[in-house]
């Protein structure tokens, strides 16, 4: 992927990665990463980078640990998803989840925004 996007003022996606300028000579870069799979992510790498001494930070953060698959209140549907690890992939050039979309998205949003804010500035 080769594009770039302004967001925010302070966020800017650059291809695979959105980059966040935390205002104090860090930057954090959020990437979507395959663990030795192929075409399989199965979740996003947040990187803490400081300008002048280079990578602070990292944390994995699994798509299966932060969001909820299938439907929990039917159980059938519930075990079936179980078995599935919650990912993207990409087929013939088209990217998507995979199996199941997760019910809500933005559940990973709150792990991610504790750990980025722990290398913001005043």
């Amino acid at each position: 992927m080769n594009f770039t996007m302004k967001i925010k003022d302070h966020v800017e996606i650059i291809g695979d990665a959105a980059y966040i300028d935390l205002k104090n000579g860090n930057i954090a870069e959020v990437t979507i990463k395959t663990r030795g799979t192929q075409d399989n992510y199965p979740g996003l790498l947040v990187a803490i980078k400081n300008k002048t001494r280079g990578e602070v930070s990292r944390a994995f953060y699994y798509f299966e640990d932060h969001l909820i698959r299938g439907n929990p209140t039917n159980p059938k549907s519930h075990a079936a998803t179980k078995l599935l690890k919650l990912h993207i992939w990409e087929d013939c050039g088209k990217i998507d989840w995979y199996g199941i979309y997760p019910k809500d998205s933005n559940a990973m949003s709150k792990p991610i925004q504790a750990f980025i804010d722990l290398y913001k500035g005043e």
